[in-house]
């Protein structure tokens, strides 16, 4: 039923094709009669305005916005698009949504950060922001000093000088 009406008692009117639903007296909703339990039937017009932002923001959108946040945000939505797209609508326009408290640069190197933990996906994008993580280095970018930790931290290493050492 439209918005306005949440919270406020209404009435039922059901064929065998529609239900109807009414306000003291007046019809507010008509929707097609649905047999299978839980299904739901939700008119656009009946949700709240920020609902219906919410809602225009398709898939066509959320490329778009990625490619304005960065190449990163842009594979990664793109990623999550590449098999079922609906399925996948929300998770894009959340981690899209995540630009308005982290800023574009902040997204964007969160987004490169969850490419490479092969991580696509709401949670884990959130999570690199919230801690702070997305301009940590990558493993790959990583270098270590084998060489310097085996014999320098070794847990089994001693010293030449050191006078328990026998041949």
């Amino acid at each position: 039923m439209p918005y306005q009406y949440i919270g406020q008692s209404v009435w039922l009117r059901e064929s065998e094709t529609t239900v109807k639903i009414y306000r003291e007296h007046e019809l507010i909703a008509l929707h097609p009669r649905l047999f299978k339990p839980g299904k739901p039937s939700t008119l656009n017009e009946h949700l709240p305005p920020n609902a219906m932002a919410y809602l225009m923001r398709d898939p066509t959108w959320c490329r778009k916005r990625a490619v304005e946040v960065g190449q990163h945000c842009e594979l990664l939505i793109n990623h999550l698009f590449n098999d079922k797209v609906l399925d996948q609508l929300r998770a894009a326009q959340g981690i899209l949504a995540l630009s308005k408290s982290y800023g574009d640069a902040r997204l964007n190197a969160a987004c490169r950060r969850a490419i490479a933990f092969n991580a696509y996906n709401y949670k884990s994008v959130k999570a690199i922001l919230k801690q702070g993580l997305e301009y940590d280095a990558l493993p790959d970018e990583i270098s270590f000093d084998l060489t310097g930790q085996a014999y320098s931290q070794g847990r089994f290493i001693r010293q030449l000088s050191d006078k328990s050492h026998k041949h």
